[in-house]
C-alpha cells in the first residue's frame, strides 16, 4: 500500500515542516502575522497547483479542482488585509508525470488533517472567531476525513515500482522545499 509507505518514508521530512510551521503559529499574536503565514502558504500552494495541473485532471483525478487551496488562502488574506501580493515559490519539485504530481499533492492534502486544530489555535491567540478568515485551514469543514480517505484511494492506483519511487521521492522533495520556503519567509 503506497499510502502507508508514503507516511513511513516521509515522516522525517513531514516532522521538519510541522516543526517550522508550529514555531510560526505559536508566535501569531496579530492579524499581520497571520496574514504573513497565509502569504507563505499561498506562495507555495499556488506554485504547486500550477505545476501539477497538467498531470491531474477530471480524467485521472476528478476532484482536483475541489482540492485546490490557493484560492481559499487568497480569500483569507483579502478578508484580513484587503490586499494581497504574496510572492510565489519558484523552488518546487518538478512535476513531470502523474506519479510525481501525486507525490506533491500528498503533502498538500495531508496538511488538511490538522487544519481545524491550527485554526482553533490561531483564533484563540488572536481572540477572534474561527468562522471567518480560516477557509484555508478549514477547507473541507466536516468532510476532512472523507476527503483524505478519497485522496488515499487515488494513491492506490496501480503503480509499478518506478512510479511508486517517483511518488515517494516527489513527496520528500515537496516537504523539503516547503520547509526551505517557510524558513526563508518566517519572521524571527
Amino acid at each position: 500500500m503506497i499510502a502507508s509507505r508514503l507516511k513511513e518514508e516521509t515522516k522525517i521530512e513531514h516532522a521538519a515542516v510541522e516543526k517550522e510551521l508550529m514555531q510560526i503559529i505559536r508566535k501569531i499574536d496579530s492579524i499581520e502575522k497571520y496574514v504573513s503565514l497565509l502569504s507563505i502558504m499561498y506562495g507555495y500552494y499556488a506554485s504547486v497547483e500550477r505545476s501539477v495541473q497538467p498531470y491531474l485532471g477530471p480524467d485521472n483525478f476528478p476532484d482536483f479542482d475541489a482540492r485546490r487551496k490557493s484560492k481559499s488562502i487568497l480569500q483569507d488574506i483579502l478578508y484580513f488585509s484587503g490586499t494581497a501580493r504574496p510572492s510565489l515559490c519558484l523552488e518546487i519539485p518538478v512535476a513531470d508525470s502523474y506519479s510525481r504530481a501525486l507525490g506533491m499533492v500528498y503533502v498538500m492534502e495531508g496538511s488538511t488533517l490538522g487544519g481545524k486544530i491550527i485554526a482553533g489555535v490561531i483564533a484563540r491567540q488572536l481572540n477572534i472567531p474561527s468562522d471567518q478568515g480560516f477557509s484555508f485551514f478549514l477547507s473541507y469543514k466536516d468532510k476532512t476525513q472523507y476527503m483524505w480517505e478519497s485522496f488515499k484511494q487515488h494513491l492506490e492506483k496501480t503503480f509499478d515500482d518506478r512510479e511508486q519511487e517517483q511518488v515517494i521521492d516527489s513527496a520528500r522533495q515537496t516537504f523539503n522545499t516547503l520547509k526551505t520556503w517557510i524558513c526563508q519567509h518566517a519572521e524571527n
